[in-house]
C-alpha cells in the first residue's frame, strides 16, 4: 500500500490549481477523502508529469487526471456544467447536458430535467418582470391580466451576496433583490448591479 499523502488528503482544493506545484509532492503517494471540484469538464489542475497516485474516496468532478494515475470506485469522476437554468447539469463527451445533477430534488420540486427545454440564454429582467417591460406600460396603459394594478417604481435595490452550488460545494454568488411598492423580486444578478 502506497503511504498516504497527508498535505491532499481530507481537505477541500475546490477550484484550486495544483498545476505549477511539484509533482514529488503527489507521486506514488494515496490521496483519501478530498475535494478537488472544478465548474467545468476536464479541468487540468495537477502536475502533467504527476504518476502513481492512487485517489480514494476523492471528488474528481470536472478533473483531468494525467495518465499513470488510479481512481477508486467511491471517487466520483463526473463531468458536468452551469446551464442557462442555473443548474448544474451532467454533460456528455460533447458537453452537451444529460440530465441535473441533482435530478431528484429537481424532480420533487417540478423543475425542468429535459435538456431540451433549457433556455438558451440567462433569464432577463424583462422575462422575471414582464409588466416593466410591457410597451403597454409606456403609453400608461395597464393591462387588464397585467401582474400588477398600477405602472410598478423600483423604490429599492440592494445586492445579496450567497455561498451555494451542487452537494454542498460553495460558490459566491449575488442577488439582486428589488422592491417594487411592496413586492419584492429576487433573481441571480451582476455584482456591478447592471
Amino acid at each position: 500500500m502506497k503511504p498516504l499523502n497527508e498535505k491532499y488528503s481530507y481537505k477541500d482544493f475546490t477550484q484550486v490549481p495544483l498545476g505549477k506545484r511539484s509533482a514529488a509532492e503527489f507521486n506514488n503517494t494515496r490521496i483519501v477523502g478530498s475535494q478537488f471540484f472544478q465548474d467545468f469538464p476536464e479541468t487540468q489542475i495537477f502536475p502533467s508529469n504527476m504518476t502513481g497516485v492512487e485517489f480514494e474516496s476523492c471528488a474528481l468532478d470536472n478533473v483531468s487526471l494525467p495518465p499513470g494515475n488510479t481512481v477508486d470506485e467511491k471517487c466520483s469522476r463526473r463531468q458536468m456544467r452551469p446551464q442557462y437554468d442555473d443548474q448544474y447539469w451532467i454533460v456528455d463527451n460533447q458537453g452537451k447536458p444529460i440530465e441535473p445533477v441533482n435530478l431528484k430534488m429537481i424532480q420533487d420540486e417540478g423543475g425542468n430535467t429535459d435538456p431540451a427545454k433549457i433556455p438558451k440564454e440567462y433569464y432577463r429582467e424583462e422575462d422575471i418582470m414582464p409588466a416593466i417591460w410591457d410597451k403597454t406600460f409606456a403609453k400608461g396603459i395597464i393591462p387588464e391580466k397585467s401582474r400588477f394594478q398600477e405602472i410598478p417604481e423600483i423604490i429599492e435595490q440592494k445586492n445579496i451576496q450567497v455561498m451555494l452550488g451542487p452537494l454542498g460545494l460553495e460558490q459566491k454568488i449575488v442577488i439582486r433583490q428589488r422592491k417594487v411598492r411592496g413586492r419584492e423580486f429576487a433573481y441571480v444578478g451582476e455584482e456591478d448591479g447592471k
